[in-house]
């Protein structure tokens, strides 16, 4: 029994019956239709990594070779596949977008982009987005919290440490997830948490409302509704977490201080940031129905005063054949757009191209940060100081 989109190792021998004092070998016996990625650490250990969107369960064949006395035979891995933990589709109206644990959006973590639109076309205009941080400190040092295609390794999965801003160890298993909750959820728990036969979703029974202070995370994180107002999350007493939408996918993420980061002269930053993708499904507003919403909470957790700090999102648009493609920006709306270079996006490649009058992409910042009061600066560059 594994998880989706997660690695897990198979030591194969354990259930196979052989002479200890023989030479043993054990070989993978490909294209056997497992859907997911299947690899050799050596004798007797298999890696797989089932994708997503596979079955509930599947069958991995292996050749088992007795060396000493020339014999062999065939094995089988049988998987019972669970959900994923670390990702989850938002798909609540007529986009399809993937949320990594990670915090690296819309992609697969095989390089597949994930933002389908319209849903059930497998035709994508989006490749990746995630959360960028830059700013300096008195001393004019500056930092960065930045993680390009997710392979950096400056940004982790879950809360940060408080007390020093340092990454000690990966993240433990609970927090290497989102959390893929829809209103419906919440709306049938408020009025049926007290009744015997109610079974609490696993989404509402753990989210992340709290953090685990032997982990010496902060005491609140992700939002919810404290219905007795005691400050406790307590869903067996009718609190609920609060999201948007009709339909969200919640991720915790972090750049701890000790971060390795890959852009040259930049530090870490010690930011944990909370993410929320949302959406609602509103098939009378074509627009609405066609768009989706993402909520980040970011918060400085060190010791270290920023100024001239900039929040945004990297961003690769890719409108469905990705090599004809072009980029703008409206800035009186805070909007980039894609678009298709001619009136016809190719179909080469995957995802496939949409054809005759490909559609455009937009991002439009709908809420910036709060500048700090009577601070004589023109935060919003309409030449008049705030």
């Amino acid at each position: 029994t594994l998880y989706a989109n997660e690695k897990s190792v198979v030591y194969v021998l354990l259930n196979d019956v052989y002479d200890t004092t023989h030479s043993i070998s054990t070989f993978p016996i490909m294209n056997s239709g497992f859907s997911g990625i299947v690899s050799w650490g050596g004798t007797g250990v298999v890696y797989v990594e089932p994708y997503i969107s596979g079955p509930s369960s599947d069958t991995i064949f292996y050749l088992l070779r007795d060396m000493t006395l020339v014999a062999k035979d065939t094995g089988m891995i049988i998987l019972n596949i669970l959900p994923a933990r670390n990702a989850a589709f938002l798909q609540s109206n007529d986009v399809k977008a993937l949320v990594n644990a990670n915090g690296y959006l819309f992609t697969d973590m095989y390089g597949n982009a994930a933002f389908e639109i319209p849903i059930g076309s497998g035709k994508s205009t989006m490749y990746t987005t995630s959360l960028m941080v830059g700013s300096r400190d008195t001393s004019g040092n500056t930092y960065m919290m930045l993680d390009r295609y997710a392979g950096d390794s400056s940004i982790f999965v879950g809360p940060l440490d408080t007390t020093d801003c340092i990454n000690d160890q990966p993240a433990p298993f609970e927090w290497n997830r989102v959390w893929n909750i829809s209103a419906a959820e919440i709306e049938y728990h408020r009025f049926h948490w007290w009744e015997p036969s109610y079974t609490m979703p696993e989404v509402i029974a753990n989210w992340p409302a709290h953090g685990d202070s032997s982990l010496n995370h902060a005491r609140n994180l992700a939002p919810f509704v404290d219905v007795n107002q005691n400050g406790r999350y307590e869903p067996l007493s009718g609190d609920y977490p609060f999201i948007k939408g009709d339909q969200a996918v919640l991720f915790i993420n972090h750049n701890p201080l000790n971060a390795l980061n890959f852009y040259s002269g930049t530090i870490p930053m010690g930011l944990q940031s909370i993410g929320m993708l949302y959406a609602y499904k509103c098939e009378n507003d074509s627009l609405i129905n066609s768009s989706i919403f993402l909520d980040y909470t970011v918060k400085n957790m060190s010791q270290n005063t920023y100024h001239n700090a900039y929040l945004g999102i990297f961003a690769d648009i890719d409108i469905g054949y990705f090599w004809d493609d072009y980029q703008g920006t409206f800035v009186d709306l805070q909007t980039l757009y894609g678009y298709n270079g001619d009136a016809f996006d190719d179909s080469t490649g995957s995802p496939p191209g949409y054809g005759n009058n490909p559609p455009a992409q937009g991002i439009t910042v709908l809420k910036n940060p709060l500048a700090d009061p009577y601070d004589g600066v023109d935060n919003n560059f309409n030449t008049i100081i705030d």
